[in-house]
Formats: structure tokens, sequence, C-alpha cells
């Protein structure tokens, strides 16, 4: 038989248990409890083994808990946690099945509320946040389900929310560079084009022609003296040709060149 010689108090709600085989067991309050554990107690292989057995499964279980209640989990996610943490698949098959009983673990509970979040905080359109689910375990047919859930308008205001956002960090681009970076981060971002269409649409973003030359006679300024060439007609037709890519009109460009000469000139 083997005898308790030794029960110390140890961290949140457990006990390190000593046998006088030199064996110890950290057990919780719970386990305590429920085998009676006090000095002096005797146990055969047998129960010692089933005392060994339920205080690893409720460990395990209590360590599933912990991770629960940080925020919601895929099946998915709990099954990589517990294995990484070195529990057996037999035993994390049954802390899944017990989860799943309790309502605990629910996949499509999951993703509903995984989808929910990010079209209210997120800035990420439906195709990103099917590869996301995809990522986290969920099931092609529980992704359609919850993705279908997600109507036009919903994720359409949120691409104008974030077209919004963005349009912000373009202040210095021309109206279409920026509507073009804006439409390219959208579709990055995974939004439909139809959404990306209603943002753009209803984006406020539009300079009038005074802002938008004032923007010009900046940039064209900062480009002519970075710009090397030969000759001024060279140098001229390299900026021209930058500035035609940033979005600017061709007749406009000529006319900032032109101002800035002048103004140089002048000086």
């Amino acid at each position: 038989m083997i005898r308790i010689v030794k029960i110390e108090t140890g961290k949140k709600d457990t006990f390190k248990v000593t046998f006088d085989n030199s064996k110890s067991l950290n057990v919780h309050e719970d386990i305590l409890v429920k085998f009676q554990l006090t000095k002096d107690k005797l146990f055969d292989e047998s129960s010692l083994k089933a005392l060994e057995d339920e205080s690893r499964q409720y460990s395990a279980f209590a360590l599933a808990l912990r991770y629960l209640s940080i925020k919601m989990r895929s099946t998915f996610e709990m099954t990589q946690y517990l294995l990484k943490k070195g529990i057996e698949e037999n035993e994390v098959q049954n802390i899944l099945n017990r989860l799943s009983d309790l309502n605990y673990l629910d996949d499509a509970k999951y993703a509903d509320a995984f989808v929910q979040t990010q079209m209210k905080i997120g800035n990420k359109g439906k195709h990103v946040l099917r590869q996301q689910l995809k990522l986290k375990g969920i099931s092609e047919t529980l992704i359609n389900q919850t993705l279908e859930k997600v109507t036009y308008a919903e994720e359409s205001l949120l691409a104008l929310k974030v077209a919004t956002t963005l349009s912000k960090q373009c202040r210095r681009l021309s109206t279409k560079e920026s509507l073009q970076k804006i439409k390219l981060n959208l579709m990055q971002k995974g939004f439909a084009n139809e959404s990306i269409q209603f943002a753009v649409q209803n984006l406020d973003i539009e300079k009038s022609e005074d802002e938008e030359f004032t923007l010009l006679l900046k940039v064209a300024e900062k480009s002519l003296r970075q710009t090397r060439g030969k000759t001024k007609k060279e140098i001229h037709w390299k900026v021209q040709q930058k500035l035609f890519q940033k979005g600017f009109k061709p007749s406009k460009i000529k006319e900032a060149i032109e101002k800035i000469e002048e103004e140089n000139d002048e000086r």
C-alpha cells in the first residue's frame, strides 16, 4: 500500500500531495475533497492511478476553461492549444466533447460572433473574413452559411467607413491617385467590387480646382528640384510624366510648371 505522508498548500487552490514512495502529485482543492485526501491515507496501485487520472483530467479541463475565459474559440483553436500544452489526443477529444455538451464550444456561434464583430469594428471585407475563418478551422459549409448573413448594405457601409479613414492618408495626392489607392486597398482588404464602387461613389474626396492646383504646385516644385536632366526641356518632360502618373491633368501640369518657372525667374 502507498501512504500519504504530507499535504502542502500550493498556488491557486491547489495542494501538493507527497507519498511514501517519494512520488508527489499536485491536485486541485475539488479533487482533494472528492477523494478525501488526508495524511496517512492509504492507496493501492489501482486507486492511486484513478486519483492521478482524475487530477490530470481536471487540470486539463481547467486549462481549457481558462483559454475560453479570454475570448471565444473555435474547435480547431482549442484542439491546437491543448495539444501544444501536452494533453494527449484522447483526452483532448474528451474535453472537446464535454465543452460542446456544455455549449462552451460551438463553431457556428463562433463564426457568427467573429463576423459580426468584424462588421462592427473591423476593416476587412467578406473575402478576407472567409480566409480568416478557414485558418480558424471553420468548415466551408459553416463559412458559407455565416457570410450569407452579411448583407450588401452592411459590407458597403463598412467599405465606406474604411475608405473615409484611408482618404485622410491621401491628402497630398491628387483626387485620381487617391481614388486609385483607396480602391486597391479595399480590394486587398477583401471587399466585393460592388461594395468598393458604393464606397467610392459616396466618398467625399473631391478637391476644388484651387485645392487641386495648390497641391499640384507643391508636388511639381518638389519634382523639379529632384529631377535631373541635360536640358530644362528634358527635366520638364520627365516631371510632366511623373505628375501625369499621379493623376494630375496635363493642361494643369503645364500651367503649374510655367508658374513655378516664372516665379523662379523673378527671384
